[in-house]
C-alpha cells in the first residue's frame, strides 16, 4: 500500500565546493556597487546562522580583479610620467620633486572620499590615475620656468620668481576644473552616480596638490638642485 501526498519542495539543488547553495541577483541604482556590496556584507553579517556563508559575485568580483590592473595601470603611468619628465628636465632628480606630490595628494583623496561618505572603487581609480596628469602639469610649467629663470638669477631668486609669474595660471586652471567637476562630486546632475568617485577623487587630490605645488615643489627642487650640483662637481673632480 503506497500514500502519495504532494509537498512543496526545489526543483533543482544547486551545489558549490561540495555545499548546498543558492545564488541570488540584484541590480542596484543610485549607489555605487563598492557601497552596494558594503551594505549587503553588513546585512549577511548580521542574519546569516551559524555554519553558513557567502561570497560575492557577477559584476562584483569582475569589479575586484579589475582594482589589480588598474594598480598596475597606475605604476605604469608613474613610471612613464618619470621618464617624460627626465628627458624633459634632463635629469634623474628633478621629476623626484614633482613625483612625491602623489602620496600627499593620496591623503587628499582619501580625505574627500571620507568627507563625502563614498567608497573607493574603480571609477576612483581612473580619477587617480588622472590626477597623476593633472598635477604634473602644473608642477612641469613651474619646474620649467624655474629652469629658465635660473641661467640668470640664483636658484632662490629664480623660484620666487617662477612663482609669482605661474601662480594665476595654476589657480586659475585648478579652481575651474574643480569647479566644473563639483556639480558631478555632489550628484547635482542626472546620471552622476557612476561617475561620482570620479570627480571627488580628483578634487581631493588638487585641493592637497594646489598648496603643494606652490609651496612644498619648490623646497624639494631647491635640495635635489644642490644635490645634482654636488654630485656633479664631484664626478668631475673624480674624472
Amino acid at each position: 500500500y503506497i500514500n502519495l501526498k504532494p509537498k512543496a519542495s526545489y526543483n533543482v539543488i544547486n551545489r558549490y565546493n561540495k555545499q548546498y547553495s543558492f545564488t541570488l541577483y540584484a541590480n542596484v541604482e543610485g549607489i555605487s556597487t563598492g557601497e552596494a556590496v558594503k551594505k549587503v556584507e553588513n546585512l549577511l553579517k548580521k542574519i546569516l546562522p551559524y555554519g553558513y556563508a557567502y561570497e560575492i559575485g557577477g559584476k562584483t568580483k569582475e569589479f575586484k580583479r579589475s582594482f589589480v590592473y588598474l594598480g598596475i595601470a597606475l605604476i605604469v603611468a608613474i613610471i612613464g610620467v618619470y621618464m617624460i619628465l627626465a628627458s624633459l628636465f634632463e635629469s634623474l632628480l628633478h621629476p623626484f620633486a614633482i613625483l612625491l606630490m602623489l602620496p600627499f595628494a593620496v591623503f587628499g583623496i582619501f580625505g574627500f572620499i571620507i568627507l563625502t561618505k563614498t567608497t573607493l572603487n574603480v571609477a576612483s581609480y581612473f580619477g587617480i590615475i588622472m590626477l597623476v596628469g593633472l598635477i604634473t602639469r602644473d608642477a612641469v610649467l613651474f619646474i620649467d620656468r624655474i629652469i629658465q629663470l635660473k641661467s640668470k638669477l640664483p636658484i632662490r631668486e629664480a623660484i620666487l620668481q617662477a612663482r609669482k609669474e605661474r601662480l594665476r595660471p595654476i589657480l586659475m586652471t585648478t579652481f575651474t576644473i574643480i569647479a566644473s567637476l563639483t556639480p558631478v562630486a555632489f550628484g547635482l546632475t542626472e546620471g552622476s552616480e557612476l561617475r561620482q568617485p570620479l570627480a571627488i577623487a580628483i578634487i581631493g587630490g588638487l585641493i592637497t596638490a594646489l598648496p603643494l605645488s606652490l609651496f612644498i615643489i619648490p623646497i624639494i627642487y631647491e635640495i635635489f638642485d644642490k644635490i645634482e650640483i654636488f654630485i656633479k662637481s664631484k664626478i668631475l673632480r673624480s674624472g
